[in-house]
């Protein structure tokens, strides 16, 4: 993944800042608490005035398969790019088990923004460890400023 004149180049993450801490909450949709999802939806309304489908009432088994549906369905015909070139705000799709089915946000080329279960947001490498094994796609919505 290559990274974009538009990352910081030194200094706090800035926006990022304000969303780590927030903890799990299935099906949540605000700052007291979210799910993958709930948080790129509740970043993308409040950093770039883009409103995601809530999802909310979908129990988190069946969101997964939402999100995996969604995204196969929606390349290239909806607000979804599916893109290479890795930039701030692009959602990174993640394999959990049998699906693409876990979200985070590209903060920098290295880092990602996600929140898992049972734990809270944070930023956390996709270069290394874990996640450079598990990371399916990367996408940006039509309206990103980035696009």
């Amino acid at each position: 993944m290559t990274g974009s004149p538009n990352w910081p180049l030194n200094g706090p993450l800035n926006w990022s800042d304000a969303y780590i801490g927030i903890p799990y909450a299935e099906g949540g949709r605000t700052e007291r608490g979210c799910d993958c999802y709930g948080l790129i939806r509740l970043i993308y309304a409040r950093e770039l005035g883009i409103g995601l489908p809530a999802y909310s009432a979908a129990p988190c088994a069946t969101e997964r398969a939402e999100i995996d549906r969604l995204v196969g369905q929606e390349a290239g015909t909806g607000p979804w790019t599916r893109v290479t070139d890795q930039a701030p705000f692009d959602v990174i799709l993640c394999r959990m088990g049998a699906l693409d089915s876990h979200l985070g946000l590209a903060v920098t080329p290295r880092l990602m923004l996600h929140l898992a279960l049972d734990d809270c947001a944070k930023i956390e490498r996709i270069d290394t460890g874990r996640w450079a094994r598990r990371i399916s796609s990367l996408w940006r919505h039509h309206e990103s400023p980035t696009r």
